[in-house]
């Protein structure tokens, strides 16, 4: 091959690479469009009860932007928890989907909830969990809840 042919053949394999990086990424991006928009949950009680439901208190209603949350944290989720005491922490609430698997994530930075939720026939269903940096030793199982999430209006 010769010295000058090198460079083309260089350009060639960074497009081609480019080219097939590109795909998952638009795959990615259509999953993400076809998930957004608003829903309407219903959760159920806290098991075992959580003596910090006020900080876990998961909204009825949430929106699933498309536009990516602050340090790379999934896409923008709202409304926040109504955190009774200091309520933000950088990149939440935010969300994600990886295939049928929808997750959603609240955090004060002290309080952690999170929500996995599996599509099953255009209703996503699954479970929360409350965490919190307050643990009582020894260990105690972590509250969980169920969700359903269903489409709705945006409003």
């Amino acid at each position: 091959m010769s010295s000058r042919a090198l460079p083309s053949v260089i350009l060639f394999l960074i497009a081609s690479s480019v080219g097939s990086a590109q795909a998952p990424t638009d795959s990615a991006e259509a999953r993400v469009r076809g998930v957004a928009g608003c829903y309407e949950l219903t959760v159920s009680e806290w098991s075992p009860a959580d003596r910090n439901a006020a900080y876990h208190r998961i909204p009825g209603r949430i929106r699933l932007d498309t536009v990516r949350a602050a340090l790379g944290r999934g896409r923008v989720l709202s409304p926040n928890i109504a955190y009774p005491h200091h309520g933000a922490f950088p990149g939440t609430p935010n969300w994600n989907t990886t295939g049928d698997t929808l997750r959603l994530v609240w955090s004060n930075g002290f309080q952690l909830t999170i929500v996995k939720l599996e599509n099953r026939d255009s209703v996503w269903s699954g479970e929360a969990v409350a965490e919190s940096d307050d643990r009582p030793i020894p260990p105690q199982p972590l509250p969980r809840a169920r969700v359903v999430a269903r489409r709705a209006p945006c409003r």
